[in-house]
């Protein structure tokens, strides 16, 4: 029997399609915004300058409001979606590596490739070497995992998911306070950026049509835009061309693995796996026989 998917589409044509449009217009608004998630940190963390970082505020209360929304209609299909994992210390010595790698290399993994767009050679070597470093990890994915496994802070991915009083107290106490914030910033003029560039998108135009794409992508696909991921396909595939043997023998590639993780992640519930890797319960319970999977 198949299980019915929720997410939009599951036709690989319409996906590709859509996806491709989406990826388009990001690329438009990225660059005419001169769009980098690392500068609205690092300018705060290193020049006290808070001028991006109301930006980043802007971005989490408009992109928080869409997601919810879509929660509470049920146009996201999936919550939380399948490639959240529990935190532990892995996460925090990976997000300190990524930050500092990404302020070093001179902007974050988006601006990376509009800027190569514009034949920076600098972002051509960032992606490079982002590209090694996905590699490099895909070599040490068991002994990153199995750390995270022993240094996990708690088994929740999401705030608060088992007490419906505060899904909705804590949520509705942060866009409040945010949407007061903005508002006060508003009326002091300080939501824009003086630009002399001829067709420049303001910051605050740019990160709330990026929230309303990441909503249209997470509705269309079943998760939300990320962008690193990609970068991990692409450098999987371009070894698989010249290693192919060694690619299959790589636990981070292994079908295997997507499907224990997708398990995992929703907690053992076998048809909502099923419904996120868009195949049918029957095949799921064959792959998880054929892979020994409980």
């Amino acid at each position: 029997m198949q299980i019915r998917n929720p997410m939009l589409t599951t036709d690989p044509f319409l996906l590709s399609c859509g996806t491709f449009l989406l990826g388009a217009i990001l690329g438009v608004i990225l660059y005419r915004s001169d769009f980098c998630m690392v500068a609205m940190l690092r300018d705060y963390f290193l020049l006290r300058h808070t001028v991006l970082l109301r930006f980043f505020v802007l971005y989490l209360l408009v992109a928080g409001l869409l997601f919810h929304a879509g929660i509470a209609t049920g146009l996201l299909p999936f919550y939380p979606p399948p490639t959240f994992r529990s935190a532990s210390l892995a996460t925090v010595a990976g997000g300190f590596i990524f930050g500092t790698g990404m302020v070093l290399a001179g902007g974050c993994v988006v601006s990376t490739l509009y800027k190569m767009a514009a034949g920076n050679l600098t972002n051509w070597l960032a992606f490079l070497g982002i590209l090694c470093g996905s590699l490099l990890y895909a070599e040490v994915h068991p002994l990153v995992q199995h750390f995270a496994a022993r240094t996990t802070f708690f088994a929740e991915v999401t705030m608060a998911r088992n007490i419906p009083m505060l899904q909705t107290v804590v949520p509705a106490a942060v866009f409040l306070g945010g949407a007061l914030l903005i508002s006060r910033w508003a009326r002091r003029g300080r939501l824009a950026v003086t630009a002399y560039a001829e067709g420049y998108l303001q910051p605050w135009r740019a990160l709330a049509l990026v929230a309303l794409l990441n909503f249209i992508y997470y509705a269309l696909s079943g998760a939300p835009l990320g962008v690193t991921t990609a970068y991990a396909k692409m450098a999987g595939f371009l070894e698989h061309t010249l290693w192919p043997g060694h690619v299959a023998s790589l636990s981070y590639f292994m079908e295997k693995m997507l499907i224990s993780h997708t398990l995992q992640a929703v907690n053992g519930h076998r048809e909502r796996t099923a419904e996120i890797l868009g195949i049918a319960g029957a095949t799921l319970w064959r792959k998880m026989k054929r892979y020994h999977l409980s």
